[in-house]
């Protein structure tokens, strides 16, 4: 790389050898339940999942009753086998694939999917937000 030059590597920006990582986040009211209205990347969310201290709470999250509640952006895909992820981001296949990281998603209705390919079943979103109770790497989405 040139002194000087700018890049995007994988979602980063290096600039003169050192990588700036932005974090955007926006204004928003609490949710009914008392919650937090901020997005969690999937990454995010899954380190959360994966952390140990059971007391640790994090921006975009809710304790209720003493489930985690999160909100998570995403793409989401839907293989024929009935597994449904919202992952990071697609691979440009066709279908598309999930690119990692990902997590499995319980009770979205699936036929509400805006892109289906009927060839493989596969059907998929562009990014969205999920809301749900985060249990390991399971997001239970509610209604």
């Amino acid at each position: 790389m040139q002194r000087g030059s700018a890049r995007v590597v994988a979602g980063e920006l290096v600039i003169g050898g050192w990588v700036v990582m932005a974090v955007l986040s926006g204004c928003g009211s609490n949710s009914d339940a008392g919650g937090s209205t901020e997005v969690l990347t999937v990454a995010a969310a899954l380190d959360l999942a994966a952390s140990t201290d059971t007391g640790a709470t994090a921006a975009g999250t809710t304790e209720v009753g003493g489930e985690l509640v999160v909100t998570v952006r995403g793409y989401v895909l839907a293989a024929p086998s009935g597994v449904v992820r919202l992952c990071a981001g697609l691979a440009g296949s066709f279908p598309p694939q999930c690119g990692a990281p990902a997590i499995e998603l319980q009770g979205l209705d699936t036929g509400q999917l805006p892109e289906r390919d009927p060839g493989t079943g596969v059907a998929w979103s562009g990014e969205m937000t999920v809301t749900g109770v985060l249990t390991e790497d399971v997001l239970l989405v509610r209604s």
